[in-house]
């Protein structure tokens, strides 16, 4: 591996871009102090990932662009790219050419590149390990990195000798795998943390879990004990409603006996009214058929009328058609005496046309005639000619020198042919392989455009990856975050079921007759505050409207409420307000309010169930709601203080201008818990969905983060197998190119040939110009036949005269002949046109008479329709009279019937009387088997609603007894003693449980990959140790012949110092003609000479000898500089070293030389000398 060529540009004092090319040898930069020769080696050590500011001698950043000077300015970024030949595979990459590049931004920014593609720091640092190019290596070597040798402690110098023995790349893993390992383990002691929390919180609930289990345990026995009760009263209820069943029955039947007499007056009270609808809808149907004539009558009067007018329109009409008949009579005969002319005119011009066709005829035979004579003379002129051409062929053949010269001439020509076809030949193979290079670059410009596309693919991919890791991390913190938001939830919501099912904030009086009303068959639907639901915009205005109503008790009937009070008054409770749905009567319609402000009737507000609607309009229906006092004020005083209006900040107007307001000390309500209820219950199910939800999402998004992770690798092979494809098209084109050079030289070689034989086949014209001199005579020879030919082409020129006079004529009679077709065309079609007007002539005559005809016709229907329409309404006048004497008629029987009906309809309303009576006993009956009824189903309903099944009698008699109703108490005391029950503690202690198992399962994973790294470390430890003391030993080897050879004599030792945990490497040395004595009792020079003999061990070691040097020679003395160049020379076969020196035995050993020097004062330039070139020229 050598360095191919360095590109600097905007790096400290090289502002233009600068390429340095560098070959396999030795190449010296020199130049004088402060011109920029070591900002060449600052520029590969920056370009190979150097991060500190101090080896780069710079004080920040920004220090290493180009600051600017007086005359430039200054540049907004800096970039160095170095080039590596790979053909070794030194490098870990599939690349015979790898370019690093590094740029730097003023604004901090900065980009690695490796072969033009993006890449980390990383990479290059990863890519350079144990090449002993990289940041740490030991192949950029400065003066001050060879006091650090020589000056360091063993422990550091230990690292150095880590490096050059290959283990860094080994160390590297090793601490790559120790961050993974202390990754795993914090995640490990985190998951250990949640566990420890998970534990606690399963402790805290322990009580409420058994607490909970005790609740189902006695509420599973009170339930059982409950279906009892009710199946009883249920059973005792249904034999009462079979005695109602039994008396309804009874008079029923008398009813039936009635409804009978009932049905057979009304049958006759219906024929009779059927037979009087009958007659007055005859006497309807009569008086319409009367009114209907008489309209027909004056109708027919019209249209006799109507018809007069017509017969006199139609008589008007025929007169005009018959004028116009007479008119086209005129017409025709004009035109007939107008076609008769054009006739006659035709007959002439065709005539004329005919001895037009003679004398055309006759000039076509002349001009054939001359044509022929024409053609003989033309035909004699060649004859002629042909002899002339005979002459000269004769003249030539005696002319041997210039048949000489000719036959040279030839030779030459076809040499000339031979080269054009070489010469096509090779542009055809130039033209094919340009071709196949253009495919080629086609497609690695498409593979280059893959190659961009992938590139972009991954950086999306990583970046997708890295936005999904961290969206699934803030969605775990969520869930957590929504768990413990759900727990608080859940406990709130708890707590105010737990004050609604034992009435908290309701008086003692019905908290009292609430747990006596349980077990009775009492139809209590609960109090009004209970029953209704308040969005919480209206809460305050609803609570002031119903005041004390909310603790009013809502039951079916009067018995029921009868009832409660009994029991109220008997157990000294106190006083009650009920509600029975059966009595509440409400407004049939409420008024209509146009108010500012007005919002609606309290009542529209609520949301309760529909049998009970009635119960909230009875109290708030004329309860009118407002948004502001001012309004409701101003609405009260237009009525007159009447109504009663509330607001929605809780202000009330009662009729009579009676003001409530104010705030309450106390923050308990009755409604705002029911809503807070509600609410809670709203979000415990909103907050339990979404942490559904957020469990699938936590899935799907570890399944994506899976794919997007296997499609980043499959964009990284892709992109592996891209670059080699790559690498064999460049080649490939490589190839191509070298031969285009190689046809392109073989083409020069032949247009240089085709030049002289060009200059030679001018001499020969020359000679052959001479030549034609000596046969000026025998061209006389020719002057008698060119005096033919010239006579017989004089005769030819008149012929040809004659020719064209008669082609002029010719030319007329056609004109001529022309223009007569074209008259007689234009006369055969006026002619055409002329008959067409009189066939068009003697259609509108036809159609004329047609017309004619027809309206003769007309007249003649008219007329008939005239009598016809006058005997029509004769007979009319006489059907008009009948109609009327048969109407008088239907009206006299009409009254007759109509005494008969009222008769009957007395006797019906009598036996009406007597029906109702017994009705109304039925009815009596009905509602107290109603009541029953109602009394069974509200059992039913109480029992679906405790136990959400439908109440099951048919297969047994259940009884109740004293120990039953016992054990119930007890049971309920029982229940009442647990106090408040925690019963999604249960479900919250499974939740937890499944947690911890799937963290535990988590830290055991965690522990198996713990291991793992433990076991990958021991190995890589054990690894290191066996590379490090092997190399170490063959690096001392070596050390001790490059010492020998350096100082000519002398030897030297390497010694391991220390423990395992901080090892350490110390030098002893032994000059010629000293003892055995450390490195750090030697002077400058001889410290000097011995780093450079280990770093030059490193290298050989390394087996590819490249190296950078810094001015190491710079403390050498001229005998030591000597040895230095000497050695240095010895390697230029199998190396290549980069040397910046201001020593001229170094410069003297040197293949290339570059100077840089400063002509623009802060500009550095470089010039180049090769050396080799020189002494070879």
């Amino acid at each position: 591996m050598y360095i191919k060529w360095l590109e600097i540009y905007g790096f400290k004092s090289f502002c233009e871009k600068t390429r340095i090319e560098f070959e396999k040898g030795i190449t010296a930069i020199v130049g004088p102090n402060g011109c920029g020769k070591s900002n060449i080696t600052d520029a590969i050590r920056w370009a190979l990932g150097e991060q500190s500011l101090k080896l780069l001698r710079a004080a920040k950043q920004e220090d290493l662009i180009f600051a600017g000077t007086e005359k430039r300015k200054s540049q907004g970024f800096a970039e160095v790219s170095i080039c590596f030949d790979n053909s070794s595979g030194v490098l870990p990459i599939d690349y015979q050419e790898v370019v690093i590049t590094r740029r730097l931004f003023r604004s901090g920014e900065s980009e690695f590149f490796i072969n033009k593609i993006p890449c980390r720091l990383k990479d290059v640092y990863e890519l350079f390990l144990d090449s002993g190019l990289g940041k740490d290596g030991y192949s950029i070597i400065s003066q001050g990195r060879v006091d650090e040798i020589i000056n360091a402690r063993p422990v550091e110098r230990y690292r150095i000798f880590e490096e050059a023995c290959g283990i860094t790349k080994y160390k590297y893993r090793k601490e790559e795998t120790e961050r993974k390992l202390k990754a795993t383990e914090e995640n490990i002691q985190r998951l250990q943390d949640v566990i420890f929390e998970l534990s606690t919180q399963l402790e805290e609930i322990k009580t409420d879990v058994e607490k909970a289990k005790t609740y189902l345990q006695i509420n599973q026995k009170l339930q059982s004990l409950k279906k009892e009760k009710y199946v009883y009263e249920y059973n005792l209820t249904g034999r009462r409603y079979h005695d109602f069943l039994t008396k309804e029955k009874q008079l029923n039947e008398e009813l039936e006996k009635l409804i009978q007499l009932r049905r057979e007056l009304e049958e006759s009270i219906n024929q009779n009214k059927l037979q009087m609808d009958l007659l007055t809808q005859e006497v309807e149907k009569t008086r319409l058929s009367y009114d209907e004539l008489k309209s027909e009558l004056t109708e027919a009067t019209t249209r006799l009328k109507f018809l007069k007018k017509q017969l006199e329109s139609e008589q008007q009409l025929k007169d005009h058609l018959s004028r116009q008949i007479l008119q086209l009579e005129e017409q025709k005969e004009d035109l007939k005496k107008s076609i008769e002319e054009v006739q006659k005119s035709l007959s002439e011009k065709e005539e004329e046309h005919r001895n037009v066709l003679e004398v055309y005829a006759k000039l076509q035979k002349q001009i054939t005639a001359l044509k022929e004579s024409i053609t003989k003379i033309e035909s004699e002129i060649q004859k002629k000619e042909a002899e002339l051409i005979e002459c000269i062929s004769q003249i030539e053949k005696f002319n041997q020198k210039l048949n000489g010269i000719l036959h040279l001439s030839g030779t030459l020509e076809n040499r000339k042919e031979k080269i054009i076809e070489q010469t096509n030949a090779i542009l055809n193979e130039l033209e094919k392989l340009t071709v196949a290079q253009d495919t080629k670059k086609s497609k690695l410009k498409e593979l280059d455009n893959d190659k961009k596309k992938l590139v972009i693919l991954l950086e999306d991919l990583n970046q997708q990856v890295s936005e999904k890791e961290s969206h699934l991390a803030n969605i775990r913190s969520l869930v957590e975050d929504l768990s413990k938001q759900l727990i608080k939830k859940q406990e709130k919501l708890s707590v105010l079921k737990m004050m609604e099912e034992s009435y908290e904030g309701y008086s003692k009086t019905i908290k009292e007759i609430f747990k006596r009303v349980k077990n009775l068959p009492i139809c209590l639907y609960g109090t009004v505050g209970s029953l209704i639901s308040v969005k919480r915009e209206y809460l305050k205005a609803i609570e002031t409207a119903l005041s004390s109503s909310l603790q009013y008790l809502v039951v079916k009937n009067e018995d029921d409420a009868k009832r409660i009070i009994e029991i109220a008054k008997n157990e000294k409770l106190g006083k009650v307000t009920i509600i029975p749905i059966d009595t509440v009567s409400v407004l049939s319609q409420k008024e209509d309010i146009n108010a500012d402000g007005f919002l609606g009737f309290a009542d529209e507000f609520i949301d309760i169930n529909d049998e009970l609607r009635k119960v909230v309009e009875f109290l708030l229906g004329r309860t009118l709601v407002f948004d502001t006092i001012d309004r409701a004020i101003e609405y009260q005083r237009k009525v007159g203080y009447k109504a009663r209006c509330v607001t929605l900040s809780g202000e009330l107007i009662s009729p009579g201008g009676v003001f409530v307001g104010g705030e309450k000390k106390a923050d308990f309500s009755l409604l705002e818990r029911k809503v807070e209820k509600e609410e809670l219950e709203l979000d415990v199910k909103n907050l339990s969905s979404k942490l559904e939800e957020m469990d699938k999402l936590i899935i799907k998004n570890s399944e994506v983060l899976y794919d997007l992770k296997t499609a980043k690798q499959e964009a990284e092979e892709n992109l592996n197998d891209l670059l080699l494809k790559m690498n064999e098209l460049e080649r490939e084109i490589e190839m191509y190119d070298y031969k285009i050079k190689q046809l392109a030289q073989n083409k020069d070689a032949l247009e240089n040939e085709k030049k002289l034989i060009g200059q030679q086949l001018i001499t020969l014209e020359c000679d052959i110009k001479s030549s034609q001199e000596n046969l000026e005579n025998l061209k006389k020879s020719k002057e008698g036949l060119e005096k033919k030919i010239s006579n017989l082409k004089t005769t030819l020129s008149k012929l040809k005269k004659d020719y064209n006079f008669l082609d002029g004529k010719f030319t007329k009679a056609i004109e001529e002949k022309n223009k007569i077709e074209a008259e007689i065309s234009i006369l055969k079609h006026k002619l055409e046109s002329k008959s067409y007007n009189m066939a068009e002539i003697e259609n509108q005559k036809m159609y004329r008479s047609n017309e004619k005809v027809k309206c003769e016709e007309n007249i003649k229907e008219i007329e008939g329709q005239i009598f016809q329409t006058s005997e029509e309404i004769e007979e009319k006048k006489q059907k008009a009279e009948e109609f009327k004497n048969n109407l008088q008629r239907l009206e006299k029987d009409y009254s007759e019937l109509s005494g008969r009906y009222n008769s009957e309809q007395k006797r019906l309303n009598e036996a009406l009387n007597k029906i109702q009576e017994i009705e109304k006993k039925l009815g009596q009956i009905a509602l107290e088997k109603h009541d029953v009824e109602n009394y069974m189903k509200n059992i039913k309903e109480k029992y679906f609603e405790t136990f959400n099944e439908d109440i099951n009698t048919s297969n047994r008699e259940v009884f109740w007894s004293k120990e039953k109703e016992d054990e119930l108490e007890r049971c309920t005391a029982a229940l009442s003693e647990l106090g408040e029950v925690k019963l999604y503690s249960i479900d919250q202690e499974k939740r937890l449980q499944e947690r911890m198992q799937f963290l535990q399962k988590q830290i055991e994973d965690l522990q198996k990959t713990t291991d793992e790294l433990k076991r990958l470390i021991s190995h890589l430890e054990k690894n290191m140790k066996e590379i490090f003391l092997e190399n170490f030993e063959k690096i001392k080897s070596l050390f001790s012949e490059i010492f020998f050879e350096l100082f000519g004599g002398g030897s030297c030792d390497l010694k391991l110092i220390g423990q395992d945990g901080e090892l350490g490497v110390d030098i002893d040395v032994k000059p010629p003609g000293k003892k055995l004595q450390n490195i750090n009792l030697l002077s400058g020079g001889e410290k000097a000479l011995v780093a450079i003999a280990l770093l030059f061990a490193f290298l050989t070691f390394k087996g590819s000898l490249l190296c950078i040097l810094d001015e190491i020679d710079s403390s050498l003395d001229e005998a030591n500089v000597q040895r230095f160049a000497q050695y240095i020379k010895n390697l230029n076969n199998q190396s290549q070293i980069i040397i910046v020196t201001h020593r001229k035995p170094t410069m003297e050993i040197a293949d290339v030389l570059y100077g840089v020097t400063m002509e623009e004062r802060g500009v550095s330039k470089v010039l180049s000398l090769n050396i080799e070139k020189i002494q070879k020229g």
